[in-house]
């Protein structure tokens, strides 16, 4: 099988997937995972078509993904204040901080209503029938038979270069979040592959989807709280004392968050016949509290 005959009902299945959670998020407000869905059907379309803009074409190909990015960086910030609100939630409750904390939290609800107005219009205006329309008209287009590939060969070759370059990033500092933020990136980018292409993949390669997304899913944690800190840091509305009280008790949360993360990826490094796309931790920042940061930048 070519790799254009693998793609093309794939990615066909993707857009039909992008469809229903563009009209989920538009008719549904009250719904908590519309977003994360949509970013979710995003980034897979725009994962699986960088490998592929060899075969579809590498014009009309990127002019697609700008399309799919369009949205997706709409739903950006729209996200991180989704999740501000529930990583709050989980920290342990504060006597002395507590009516402050939810006063907050309520009165940055009027900046969540803002950002989802945004992306609702950009979407109402067209914006994510275009994208929609212009991936369609893609993978109907034929191949050109000489940028094909023979499928299994093609989709090793992803995996790998994803692996590769999370081997090149190297160690990283667990107080670095743009660092970590990156290799969460890397390690969401391994995993679509791996997962998109395991019917055409040796075990050992198909078997790094599981090892990706429980990374993915540790890092993940880090980068809520680190967005979480970051927030906390710059919004003036925050009197001194309730800042003092939460940016302590992120930082113990993210403590702990790294720890795991650390001590998962020391276990799988170590561990006989361990993926050797898992990159030596820096055990020297593992105790180290992060500073204060700007946002992470958004993957």
């Amino acid at each position: 099988m070519s790799a254009a005959a693998f793609l093309t009902p794939a990615l066909t299945e993707l857009s039909g997937r992008l469809g229903k959670e563009l009209k989920r998020v538009d008719r549904a407000s009250d719904d908590d995972e519309a977003v994360h869905d949509l970013r979710v059907a995003l980034r897979r379309l725009r994962s699986i078509l960088k490998p592929a803009r060899g075969i579809y074409g590498k014009f009309h190909t990127d002019a697609v993904r700008a399309a799919l990015k369009e949205i997706a960086d709409a739903t950006g910030d729209l996200r991180d204040e989704e999740v501000l609100h529930q990583t709050i939630a989980d920290l342990p409750p504060d006597p002395a901080s507590q009516a402050a904390r939810e006063a907050w939290l309520k009165q940055r609800q009027g900046r969540e209503d803002e950002l989802r107005k945004r992306l609702l219009d950009l979407l109402r205006n067209g914006h994510g029938a275009r994208a929609h329309t212009m991936l369609d008209a893609l993978l109907r287009l034929p191949v050109d038979p000489a940028g094909d590939r023979p499928l299994e060969r093609f989709a090793a070759r992803v995996v790998e270069r994803a692996r590769h370059a999370i081997k090149r990033q190297g160690t990283v500092a667990l107080n670095d979040t743009a660092a970590l933020h990156e290799q969460r990136i890397l390690y969401k980018r391994l995993r679509y592959a791996a997962e998109s292409f395991a019917p055409a993949l040796p075990p050992t390669l198909a078997a790094l989807a599981k090892v990706a997304e429980r990374f993915q899913k540790r890092l993940g944690e880090v980068h809520d709280l680190d967005v979480a800190l970051a927030i906390v840091a710059d919004d003036p509305a925050l009197d001194a004392p309730t800042r003092d009280a939460l940016t302590a008790a992120l930082h113990e949360a993210r403590r702990r968050s790294v720890e795991r993360y650390a001590t998962e990826r020391d276990e799988a490094r170590n561990a006989p016949g361990g993926p050797t796309s898992v990159p030596p931790t820096s055990a020297r920042n593992r105790h180290s509290n992060p500073p204060p940061s700007s946002g992470p930048s958004k993957g």
